[in-house]
């Protein structure tokens, strides 16, 4: 090397790579290396692929939060009450309440042997549904009596919900003083030998 000569740089001359490690084929697998499988193909699968969306597998919380607004509509309690006693008519309708085991005993004939005032009530609701009044008669009077009564109450009460209009003030004392004599004298009565048909 002469004075006028420069050292050749390092970079100006790349080591060479080894025979060993030669850069893989893109047409096929590397020597060496076995080819993938079906499976092996199916995991390696784009992730975009096999991964659904969260936003499809969760629900928004909107379609299934009932608004405030629906809730505090007027007509939305008379409607609830109106659902609830539509089903409940209907499995009393379909269900027997005179076949044991679907429905429970009354706790005051099982512990005393008395009946008490709403013994046979659901027979005679039973009865009553399938129109034959006066053998609802023969199971419970009371409830046959009450009934309308109770319906027709409910009807005042969901109508002036509806429309807005302010409540009719408490019941009568009088009103419960005669609902509840009715009551206590039927429950006496339909245990006496003299009045055996009021019984169920």
């Amino acid at each position: 090397m002469t004075g006028s000569e420069t050292p050749d740089h390092p970079l100006d001359h790349p080591p060479r790579r080894p025979p060993d490690h030669r850069p893989c084929r893109p047409a096929g697998p590397c020597p060496g290396t076995r080819p993938e499988g079906r499976t092996a193909a199916l995991l390696r699968a784009p992730a975009a692929l096999l991964r659904v969306r969260p936003a499809l597998l969760r629900v928004r919380p909107a379609l299934l939060r009932v608004r405030p607004a629906l809730l505090r509509a007027p007509a939305a309690l008379p409607v609830a009450v109106a659902v609830a006693g539509v089903l409940g008519a209907v499995h009393l309708a379909l269900v027997d309440p005179s076949r044991p085991g679907h429905y429970p005993v009354c706790l005051v004939l099982r512990v005393t042997g008395w009946y008490c005032p709403g013994c046979g009530g659901l027979r005679a609701g039973h009865e009553l549904l399938h129109g034959r009044p006066m053998a609802a008669l023969g199971q419970n009077a009371l409830v046959v009596l009450l009934a309308p009564v109770a319906l027709l109450a409910f009807a005042r009460w969901a109508r002036d919900r509806t429309v807005g209009r302010p409540p009719r003030g408490e019941i009568p004392v009088r009103w419960l003083v005669l609902v509840g004599v009715l009551t206590v004298g039927f429950g006496v009565l339909r245990n006496l030998s003299a009045c055996s048909f009021l019984a169920p």
